[in-house]
């Protein structure tokens, strides 16, 4: 013995079996008990209900390898396709979300003091704040003032 799992005496395991059964009784009897509030003309429906899902399945043949690796395959391509389908272009992240989501990420770069966020990244990403700041600025379009207070009609 290794000692790592801690000792069970017999005592412990009987007083465990005694309380499993115990709890299994307490749900066999709350089981019965609703049964027995349940509605007479719910009763068919509940007696279908088990059957089927007491009943087992039975294929029509056995299958060999061959036709597994088959099913396999097609099921393989449909997922394939459905997830090809239903993948769609991401969106362009903007300038300033870039910006914004840069300047939160060095803001959280300076907050970790463990060893994995050492002080020679955050320099090499920082290079990329001046950068991204003038690409934000340039993003901006200037528009007159009038056209706030005064927007365009449609003609």
């Amino acid at each position: 013995k290794t000692g790592i799992l801690p000792s069970v005496n017999n005592d412990e395991i009987q007083h465990a079996n005694i309380s499993y059964d115990i709890l299994i009784k307490q749900e066999e009897d709350n089981i019965k008990a609703s049964v027995t509030k349940l509605d007479q003309t719910a009763l068919p429906q509940v007696n279908k209900y088990l059957q089927l899902n007491n009943a087992q399945i039975f294929t029509e043949e056995e299958l060999n390898n061959t036709e597994i690796v088959k099913l396999v395959l097609i099921e393989q391509q449909q997922k394939e396709q459905e997830s090809n389908n239903s993948d769609e272009e991401p969106s362009k992240i903007s300038v300033s979300e870039g910006f914004a989501g840069l300047k939160k990420f060095i803001e959280f770069f300076e907050q970790q003091s463990d060893q994995y966020f050492r002080s020679e990244d955050l320099n090499v990403i920082r290079k990329y704040l001046p950068i991204m700041r003038c690409k934000d600025i340039k993003s901006k379009k200037q528009s007159s003032i009038t056209n706030f207070f005064m927007p365009a009609e449609a003609n």
